[in-house]
């Protein structure tokens, strides 16, 4: 099998190893957690050719003073996020109320900080649990024995019996003394929220306005992914293999661009010497629905709509990703599936590929379709 994955906005990489580092935890994940552990995952690098600096000066802080306008004091509204000593059983009433969300969210936390401290061999052990026990939500959405726990260390040591074959792993999604798990689900403060979201968004602009308006500077992101596109697709050609793209975020965008530009698709048609046929597009968090109604798709200035050339289409989005729209609505061959990664707003976008529930499901629905062969 071969995939291809492109990335979305705020996509740089520093030169530091991070970003390598970032993109084989997520390979790896796809290959042996979505794909049977016989893909091989490609990812065209166009981050270099978006906004060129991240320290924007218009960016508002939330340390600035606020003004009264007229009204005293002013109204002082401030939500802080909820301290670690709140409540010291966290995990296990989220347990008895949404199993697979719990999961979910703990996988989020425990691969970020693992990403971040592990090597590579000890960040797959952390993978591996999670999607299995991801495997068991999915057979068991609310097990009887999380009503017989009396503590989060219960069930931390139940959930270890239950994920049989693996090893334990330290903290189990309780990092440090379980603040991030209760600053994840309390869905951060105001102030917290806009200071994580704004400079993303900011990016996201940038990347986005730099794509449909400057056609000369976006060319150079349409060859990079047409390169590795072609290659996948003769790769896959040549081995009866299946062909996969994934568009992540503003990826996304780039990719319905590529596949239904004419003169794009030629490009691609040109180097495999022959038709281009993607067995699976997938779409994840992406902007393409909304682009499609603005009419900024080149291949709209001739009035037509054009589908890209694939067997199925599917459109994923978590309602809290703010970022994520709807396809069905302007394009009825692609199937939007909604999913919920258990994030807050500002890291719903982030949050897809850390959670070992969605990667478990989606691996059901490859499987589903046959697209693993």
């Amino acid at each position: 099998m071969q995939v291809v994955f492109v990335h979305g906005v705020n996509t740089r990489d520093l030169g530091d190893g991070s970003y390598d580092k970032w993109v084989a935890g997520r390979s790896d994940r796809l290959n042996r957690q979505v794909f049977g552990g016989n893909a091989n995952v490609i990812s065209p690098y166009w981050g270099a050719f978006g906004l060129q600096t991240a320290d924007l000066k218009t960016l508002p802080s939330p340390a600035a003073p606020v003004t009264t306008l007229g009204l005293g004091k002013g109204l002082g509204l401030r939500t802080k996020p909820a301290s670690s000593k709140d409540d010291p059983a966290q995990i296990l009433p989220l347990a008895q109320k949404d199993f697979a969300a719990l999961i979910g969210t703990l996988s989020i936390i425990e691969l970020a900080e693992a990403s971040d401290k592990l090597s590579q061999e000890e960040c797959q052990s952390v993978e591996d649990f999670w999607f299995a026990a991801a495997k068991i939500a999915a057979a068991q959405p609310r097990p009887k024995w999380v009503d017989e726990l009396n503590s989060d260390k219960e069930f931390l040591e139940r959930l270890n019996e239950e994920v049989s074959g693996v090893q334990t792993v330290k903290t189990l999604g309780l990092g440090t003394g379980g603040g991030n798990l209760v600053n994840m689900l309390s869905r951060f403060g105001a102030d917290q929220l806009r200071s994580r979201t704004a400079a993303h968004q900011a990016q996201f602009l940038g990347d986005a306005m730099m794509f449909f308006a400057r056609r000369e500077q976006s060319e150079k992101v349409r060859a990079a992914v047409i390169e590795t596109i072609s290659k996948a697709a003769k790769t896959a050609r040549s081995n009866g293999e299946t062909l996969v793209l994934i568009g992540y975020s503003m990826g996304g965008g780039v990719l319905h661009e590529v596949l239904t530009d004419p003169e794009c698709l030629s490009r691609i048609e040109e180097a495999i010497s022959g038709k281009l046929q993607v067995d699976l597009l997938l779409n994840v968090g992406t902007q393409v629905g909304l682009f499609e109604e603005l009419r900024l798709f080149s291949t709209e200035t001739d009035g037509q709509q054009r589908l890209p050339p694939a067997l199925h289409w599917w459109n994923v989005y978590d309602y809290n990703d703010t970022l994520a729209y709807l396809l069905k609505p302007v394009f009825p061959s692609a199937e939007d599936l909604r999913v919920d990664t258990s994030s807050h707003m500002g890291h719903a976008h982030q949050a897809y590929f850390d959670n070992s529930v969605f990667l478990q499901r989606l691996n059901a629905r490859v499987l589903g379709a046959n697209l693993i062969k």
